[in-house]
């Protein structure tokens, strides 16, 4: 969510509010009606964007005999969500980032271990021809 709308139940005036560090502040006051606590969420005039979980697994014939190809996860975002698809040949540029993983989720503490993705900037199709695609027209 990029920017939420919010319905007063009373007099149906609407507030938008921005995400601000990862969290959006509920109106708590209606400037139309003079009551407090009286907005909903409006889901369908709140604005989203758009992200797509993509796992990227090295070539096959890069990688070792008898050893597992490495793989990689990605965030992509917006224009390039639905870029590429299962089998593309891929060169992608991002920012490579580590994520702390909490021990548990109601304490602040943190793993010694951290997960890493990659924030997508763009994706170059480096071969046309898909992986293990043959033509069968040929």
């Amino acid at each position: 969510m990029k920017e939420a709308a919010f319905t007063c139940d009373s007099c149906q005036s609407e507030e938008r509010r921005f995400i601000e560090k990862g969290k959006i502040t509920e109106p708590t006051f209606c400037n139309g009606c003079n009551k407090s606590h009286s907005f909903k969420l409006d889901h369908n005039l709140s604005l989203f964007s758009d992200k797509q979980h993509v796992k990227v697994q090295e070539t096959p014939e890069s990688v070792p005999e008898g050893e597992t190809p490495q793989t990689i996860h990605l965030c992509a975002y917006e224009d390039f969500v639905d870029e590429v698809r299962p089998g593309d040949r891929v060169e992608i540029t991002g920012v490579f980032r580590a994520m702390g993983v909490r021990v548990n989720p109601n304490r602040r503490t943190l793993k010694n271990i951290y997960r890493t993705y990659v924030d997508v900037i763009n994706y170059l199709k480096s071969d046309k021809s898909r992986v293990n695609v043959k033509d069968s027209d040929a």
